[in-house]
């Protein structure tokens, strides 16, 4: 009987049947565009977390200074005017700025074809397994955040990115 048991064990080990679920690894290298890899712990309102570039350099978004997070997705034409307004509300103002682009693995390449062609100079990762839904309580897309250096949420904007959008946010630090 004992003998019988793990002959069964041993079947089920090798038929792949398990009870822990195994995430596919999201390799920069393959995306062509920095991956989200962990998130941490929360800094006032919002939560650090760090990134990995196709470069295997790692980055980390901590709020030690005043700044700007969007949460965006490409979708349509328009989503590709809202990096051209962030990337001059970049270049006027002194503020820093990272985008978490949330496309899925099969959609990440399109953005990055469309990231080739634009100059930005602003900090873009994506996050295609949209961990950084739930602490940030991402609920439609893009979700602009002006965040404190003590991690405040100093203004919020759930909508579509534009001149007057960023304004907003920018007279928000005044």
């Amino acid at each position: 009987m004992k003998g019988v048991l793990t002959i069964i064990m041993a079947l089920l080990v090798m038929s792949g049947c398990s009870q822990q679920q195994i995430l596919p690894a999201v390799s920069p290298v393959s995306l062509g565009l920095p991956v989200l890899s962990s998130v941490g712990d929360s800094v006032g309102e919002v939560f650090e977390f760090n990134w990995t570039t196709p470069e295997n350099e790692e980055g980390k978004y901590s709020p030690n200074e005043a700044n700007l997070l969007i949460f965006w997705r490409y979708g349509c034409e328009s989503c590709i005017v809202e990096l051209e307004y962030i990337q001059t509300f970049h270049e006027k103002n002194d503020i820093p700025v990272l985008v978490v682009c949330l496309n899925d693995i099969e959609s990440i390449p399109m953005v990055v074809g469309i990231l080739e062609d634009m100059d930005v100079t602003f900090e873009i990762i994506s996050d295609p397994t949209q961990e950084l839904r739930i602490p940030y309580v991402i609920s439609s897309v893009p979700d602009s955040l002006l965040v404190s250096a003590a991690g405040e949420i100093i203004a919020r904007k759930r909508a579509s990115i534009n001149a007057e959008t960023l304004s907003f946010l920018a007279q928000e630090l005044k």
